[in-house]
C-alpha cells in the first residue's frame, strides 16, 4: 500500500516536470524564430512570448534575460551539431591517417551545419552574436574555441607523422574554418538566386578538399576510398 501511495504521489511531479521541459523547448523554438525574424537587438521578449503563446512573465520563469535566451538557443540548436565529445574521442584514439580524419571531421560538420533548419541559428552567430560582446564571448567559448582546438590537435598529429607541412597550426585552423561562413550567408530559400542546399554542400566539399591538399598531404592519402569514407555516419 505504501509503495502504491508513493507511486501515485510521484506521478503528478513527473507530469509537471515533463510539461515544464516541453514549455521551455517551445519558448526556445519561439526565440529562435523571433531572433531570426527581428535580429537580437530588434527582438523583444514580447515577440517571443507572443510566438510561444505564453505571457511575458512566463518567459522569465525559465530564462533571466533575452541574452540568456540567446545563449540557450545556441546551446540547444547549434552546439550539438558539432558532436564535440565524439570527435574528441576520434582524435584521442586515432590510428589512421590524420589527413583522412581531418577531412572527415570537416565534412561531417559541413553536412550537419548545411541542413536547412540550421540556417537561422548560423545567421544569428555571424550577425548579431558578433556585435554584442557577451554573446560573442559565449559563442567563442562554446563553438569556436573547442572546434579550433580539435582542428589544431589533428594538424599537430599530421605534422608529427609528416603528413602535413610545417605550418602555423593556429592560423591554419582558422583558415580551415572559413568555408563554414558560407553556410550562414547562403540563402535559405532553395529557389533564391537559383542555388540550393545540395549546391552549397558541393561548394563546401570542394573548398575543404582544396584546403586539405594545400596542407601538403601525401597523394596516397587522399584517394577515392577516403572520399567515400568521410561521408559515412561513423568514422569507425
Amino acid at each position: 500500500m505504501e509503495a502504491n501511495r508513493s507511486t501515485i504521489q510521484e506521478a503528478p511531479k513527473t507530469g509537471r516536470c515533463r510539461r515544464k521541459n516541453q514549455r521551455s523547448e517551445e519558448i526556445l523554438q519561439a526565440a529562435l524564430r523571433s531572433f531570426a525574424r527581428y535580429g537580437f537587438s530588434g527582438c523583444r521578449i514580447d515577440d517571443i512570448a507572443e510566438d510561444a503563446g505564453v505571457s511575458k512573465g512566463a518567459i522569465y520563469l525559465y530564462f533571466d534575460s533575452k541574452a540568456a535566451l540567446f545563449k540557450a538557443v545556441v546551446q540547444e540548436a547549434v552546439v550539438p551539431a558539432f558532436e564535440f565529445r565524439r570527435i574528441e574521442n576520434l582524435v584521442a584514439t586515432n590510428r589512421q591517417s590524420w589527413g583522412s580524419l581531418l577531412q572527415y571531421v570537416l565534412m561531417h560538420w559541413a553536412e550537419k551545419l548545411s541542413e536547412p533548419e540550421m540556417a537561422p541559428s548560423l545567421r544569428l552567430l555571424v550577425s548579431d552574436a558578433q556585435t554584442i560582446p557577451e554573446l560573442a564571448a559565449h559563442c567563442y567559448q562554446q563553438i569556436i574555441s573547442p572546434s579550433q582546438r580539435l582542428i589544431e590537435q589533428m594538424l599537430a598529429g599530421g605534422a608529427r607523422e609528416a603528413e602535413f607541412s610545417e605550418l602555423d597550426q593556429g592560423q591554419v585552423a582558422k583558415a580551415l574554418s572559413a568555408p563554414f561562413y558560407l553556410l550562414a550567408l547562403w540563402p535559405v530559400d532553395q529557389n533564391q538566386f537559383g542555388r540550393d542546399r545540395s549546391d552549397l554542400r558541393k561548394t563546401i566539399k570542394t573548398a575543404i578538399e582544396l584546403q586539405i591538399c594545400g596542407l601538403g598531404i601525401r597523394n596516397s592519402i587522399v584517394n577515392s576510398d577516403i572520399r567515400r569514407a568521410i561521408w559515412l555516419s561513423d568514422f569507425d
